[in-house]
């Protein structure tokens, strides 16, 4: 009976998606616009409407709130501290560089605070980038760019010890 058949899988418009969703009614006109939401199994005066179990499939293949999708691609992209990670730099390097315009543009600048680069883009970079001159001090840090150490800062390095 057709009756039935509704009870079991009605029909939902965007609001009840929202609700559902856990997201705002403008989030989920916005993922229709873009088609990021699956096309209305049907339309009612004008409006779309949904199988709920249509809506309950797409919810359980969406990544989550403020989570991406894995990218799964030959040319991944990467963030600022998988970058730092492959490179062996802390990840603050990465964020002075890119003030001083000597680290490309992002290749996916979809969300402002986070954005990312593709694995070729950031490979580019790294084989095109000045080596700086690096040797390890006595004390474990790097030095960047100095030929050497003075004896003064040789001895400071030793708390114990006074010059």
């Amino acid at each position: 009976m057709a009756g039935s058949e509704r009870d079991d899988d009605p029909l939902i418009g965007i609001a009840e998606i929202a609700k559902l969703a856990g997201v705002a009614r403008g989030t989920i006109s916005h993922y229709r616009a873009t088609g990021r939401l699956p096309p209305a199994d049907i339309m009612l005066a004008d409006r779309p409407r949904w199988h709920l179990s249509t809506i309950r499939a797409w919810m359980a293949a969406r990544p989550g709130p403020g989570r991406r999708a894995p990218d799964t691609s030959d040319d991944p992209l990467l963030s600022i501290p998988e970058m730092a990670a492959l490179a062996g730099i802390h990840r603050q390097s990465i964020y002075d560089l890119r003030t001083r315009d000597r680290f490309p543009p992002p290749d996916d600048a979809a969300v402002r605070t986070r954005p990312r680069w593709r694995k070729s883009t950031f490979e580019r970079w790294m084989a095109d980038r000045p080596k700086p001159d690096a040797r390890a001090t006595s004390h474990g840090k790097r030095v960047w760019g100095q030929t050497g150490i003075s004896s003064q800062e040789d001895d400071q390095s030793d708390p114990g010890r006074r010059p």
